[in-house]
């Protein structure tokens, strides 16, 4: 877990930075029970991949959806993106989900295009664009 979390922390002294992946934890008692990132295609782009993860005892719970909404918002606003794209293995309906809940759109579906756990995987590709986000959540200030 050490080398897990300083492999983000390393993310910070890039120069110039494209990868911009926080904790996510409990507002209770500050317990880390996943995380969530936003990475450039390349340095300066304005195309970024955005991803998460979470323990499984936490699915379920809208925090997820809360993290990637809070990490959208911060790539839309600060890092000035026009596009923010994700993939999810295509079984994973629950992370489909969020990536709906974001108000991203579906924009494919790769066959086999992910090798884990000792298979392939299907993939969906979703998409959202600035002006969409922008519509969506009035640049992420959505009551």
């Amino acid at each position: 877990m050490r080398d897990f979390v300083g492999m983000f922390l390393g993310y910070q002294r890039e120069e110039p930075r494209y990868r911009f992946q926080l904790a996510v934890t409990l507002r209770a008692d500050g317990r880390l029970i996943g995380n969530c990132g936003v990475r450039l295609l390349a340095p300066g782009a304005r195309v970024a991949e955005i991803g998460y993860e979470l323990a499984p005892e936490h699915w379920g719970r809208g925090y997820a959806t809360e993290a990637a909404r809070a990490m959208a918002a911060f790539g839309f606003g600060e890092l000035g993106l026009h596009r923010l794209q994700s993939n999810c293995v295509a079984d994973n309906t629950a992370s489909a989900h969020v990536l709906e809940k974001l108000g991203m759109r579906r924009e494919g579906h790769l066959r086999e295009a992910q090798w884990y756990k000792g298979r392939w995987w299907d993939t969906l590709l979703y998409g959202l664009l600035e002006d969409e986000w922008r519509g969506e959540w009035g640049g992420g200030s959505r009551e």
